[in-house]
């Protein structure tokens, strides 16, 4: 029952993220993928190295580490929407948007991280699972949110998803003339 609520939550969000934000949806599901592939290697490779299994408190910390990172790609997102209203051309939009969004999501998630650490190094049993899932999908988090949706999304902007038609990045940022509306 806890899977099949967690799919369905998960194609929920996928839906609505997707609803909401169009073309830019798309790179966030496919975004929480990568975020989801990295952090499966990683807890593979530390199983075959180090013994580490991933506890249901471990699952619980990757849990709470996807709703950080989806929290990321909506930073960005409203970043650019921000940007583009304030008259800047969609690439500029782009760029901007992510200088001032990578700098909060670097604050959160640091917070993130040092609640880790703190926890790693305080606490006993299941709850240092957490806190090792929770350090780990944070990290991951940032390499992600930098090496992933920095380019895709602008790539994404140099496309017809772009500038073009109600699902691109422009139909779901408006223009300043809607905004003053």
């Amino acid at each position: 029952a806890g899977l099949i609520a967690g799919v369905v939550g998960l194609i929920l969000v996928v839906v609505l993220i997707v609803l909401y934000y169009r073309a830019l949806g798309l790179v966030h599901t496919l975004g929480l993928t990568v975020f989801g592939s990295i952090v499966i290697v990683v807890f593979s490779l530390l199983g075959e190295l180090q013994g580490v299994t991933l506890t249901l408190a471990g699952v619980a910390g990757v849990i709470v580490a996807i709703g950080i990172t989806s929290d990321s790609y909506i930073v960005y997102f409203e970043r650019i929407k921000e940007e583009v209203q304030r008259g800047h051309s969609l690439r500029a939009g782009i760029d901007h948007g992510f200088k001032r969004a990578f700098r909060t999501m670097v604050t959160a998630d640091t917070v993130s991280l040092a609640a880790a650490v703190l926890l790693f190094l305080l606490a006993v049993g299941s709850v240092k699972g957490f806190a090792l899932a929770l350090g780990i999908a944070t990290v991951t988090d940032l390499v992600v949110t930098y090496f992933y949706t920095r380019p895709a999304v602008a790539l994404l902007g140099l496309t017809p998803l772009g500038e073009g038609g109600w699902f691109s990045i422009r139909g779901a940022v408006g223009t300043p003339q809607e905004v003053s509306r």
